[in-house]
């Protein structure tokens, strides 16, 4: 909690590890809102580099800073529960340490929360290593119908950025009644079934003027020049993703809801097959380095 017992309206979850090349960009971005009334809660994960001692000096300077060092690093998902279970405001959102907001993201997405959300989120587009936006990705809003809504999540291709609904901001008892569901799944997909999940129980809210800068790293093209044959198999024919998609299929509450998901199943799979290999006969043919 802030000084002078003051809770603050927002939290704001920073789980990191070795984040020194970004995380100052990350930090100013956050404290330059327009929405001030936050605390900024920063969970370092035993980083080897320089990034327990930029947090500590951004902390001097600015008290909404709460600054956790782990003794040892113990995984990302622990990390992103930590943090939650440090909040103290009536909201919360996750943020990366790499990423970066438009000066009014807070704002906006308070002002679009409704009774009924589950959590309020805008519109990502991808940046480089150099902050540049290498990606604008199409605007598609969810639907207010629970099954619309749910089939739409599923079947949304995960390169269109649906993971990152993830990094919005919720209603922190909402969040928090739900929060044993973030310890089930691997932490490479966990953020799409947890939105999933909560997305039975409130509207998933997104507003096309507020920007998520998400930065990234294109490598599936050197992947594929490099991996072996098995590896590439499992690539083309996202033998990895079966598991995930799988998953889908358990976490709806109501049977009609189960058997639909099943049913749009293949649909999903064979529409994934097409984008993937189609993007990486690109990148393979414009990019053959």
């Amino acid at each position: 909690m802030q000084e002078n017992n003051h809770t603050p309206k927002v939290s704001i979850g920073m789980p990191v590890y070795n984040g020194e090349k970004f995380i100052r960009e990350a930090l100013d971005s956050l404290l330059a809102q327009t929405f001030t009334d936050f605390e900024l809660i920063i969970s370092d994960n035993a980083s080897t580099d320089r990034t327990g001692m930029i947090c500590r000096e951004y902390g001097k300077n600015d008290k909404r800073i709460r600054y956790f060092r782990q003794p040892e690093n113990k995984g990302a998902l622990f990390n992103f529960n930590f943090v939650l279970k440090q909040a103290d405001g009536q909201y919360f959102m996750w943020a990366a340490h790499d990423d970066k907001w438009d000066s009014n993201w807070i704002e906006k997405a308070l002002i679009n929360f409704r009774e009924n959300a589950a959590v309020s989120f805008g519109h990502v587009m991808s940046i480089n290593t150099d902050g540049k936006v290498v990606r604008t990705y199409k605007y598609y809003p969810f639907s207010k119908n629970k099954t619309l809504r749910l089939i739409q999540f599923f079947l949304r291709q995960e390169a269109y950025g649906k993971a990152n609904v993830f990094y919005g901001i919720y209603n922190l008892s909402f969040l928090k009644a739900h929060q044993n569901k973030l310890s089930s799944q691997d932490t490479y997909f966990v953020d799409m079934h947890f939105i999933f999940d909560l997305a039975q129980y409130g509207e998933i809210i997104t507003d096309q003027s507020i920007k998520l800068y998400k930065r990234i790293k294109d490598t599936e093209s050197k992947i594929m020049r490099k991996s072996g044959s098995v590896e590439m198999f499992k690539t083309l024919f996202l033998i990895d993703y079966i598991k995930y998609y799988s998953f889908y299929i358990t976490i709806p509450k109501n049977l009609i809801l189960k058997v639909i998901i099943l049913i749009l199943f293949p649909i999903k799979y064979l529409f994934s097959i097409t984008y993937s290999w189609t993007k990486i006969f690109k990148s393979l043919l414009f990019y053959p380095q």
